[in-house]
């Protein structure tokens, strides 16, 4: 083979070997979730959703933080602690509303939005390690505040006094623009009874504008209407979220499996 052939012959390898390493490259930012958001996001092995911790967490003490890994499965379950008197720090936390002098939160968001032409199937894996015996302990949401919109959860699943309620948001007026909750579940499911993981399926019908709720496939609420505000843009949030000054005991869970697909 003669040195022009050789030469040839070497720079298209070399070509090729570029080529090959920025397809890699595009492909790497085509699928992965949207770039790291930001340092404090979490991403579990099987999930298909990157959590966003947005507001900041009231504890970040290596002995007690407010959210961590489960170190005994790498990277696939998610624990939540919240102790009495840990206020939020998203800015409302600390006002006085509802009910309650402050709020304590140790929660994170989805990166993101859900679309807001799609319908949606939303699944995660909980266990209720510890409390969630007091008064309105959510564990998860579909909320729709934004920047330029302040607007209330359309979907809250909390637990009152240790019995498990769910509130679908309605009522929103000219003269009531955020609406209210609307207790649509209110069932003999105690938190005492759900240590062990517990598999609960969201059907988010945002088309027709109606909830449907499974637990380990058992039927919670079906076809349940909800409302929201015109400006809001629906996400998810998990984690614990609860009024202060409550008498609260600590509360502890723990996820996995977190799945947000797009559905028909």
């Amino acid at each position: 083979m003669s040195t022009f052939l050789k030469t040839l012959q070497y720079c298209a390898i070399k070509i090729i070997g570029v080529l090959m390493k920025l397809r890699i490259f595009v492909l790497y930012f085509l699928f992965m979730p949207a770039a790291l958001p930001s340092n404090n996001s979490y991403i579990g092995k099987g999930w298909n959703i990157v959590l966003n911790d947005s507001c900041g967490q009231p504890s970040h003490s290596k002995d007690h933080p407010s959210i961590m890994w489960n170190d005994e499965v790498e990277k696939q379950e998610l624990v939540f602690t919240l102790n009495p008197g840990e206020i939020g720090k998203c800015p409302t936390d600390s006002n006085h509303r509802h009910g309650a002098p402050y709020w304590e939160r140790a929660e994170v968001r989805q990166y993101g939005n859900l679309t807001g032409d799609q319908n949606y199937r939303i699944k995660f894996d909980v266990k209720f390690i510890q409390g969630f015996r007091s008064e309105r302990e959510t564990f998860f949401q579909i909320h729709t505040s934004n920047k330029k919109c302040f607007s209330a959860p359309i979907l809250m699943m909390k637990f009152n006094y240790g019995l498990l309620t769910i509130d679908l948001l309605s009522g929103i007026s000219a003269t009531s623009k955020n609406g209210n909750h609307k207790n649509k579940y209110l069932g003999s499911i105690y938190v005492r009874d759900l240590k062990k993981y517990n598999s609960f399926e969201v059907i988010f019908n945002q088309k027709r504008k109606i909830i449907t709720i499974y637990k380990d496939g058992i039927n919670l609420i079906k076809d349940q209407n909800y409302e929201k505000k015109e400006c809001g843009t629906p996400y998810v949030k998990l984690g614990i979220y609860r009024p202060g000054n409550k008498k609260s005991e600590t509360s502890k869970s723990s996820y996995k499996n977190i799945i947000v697909e797009k559905i028909y």
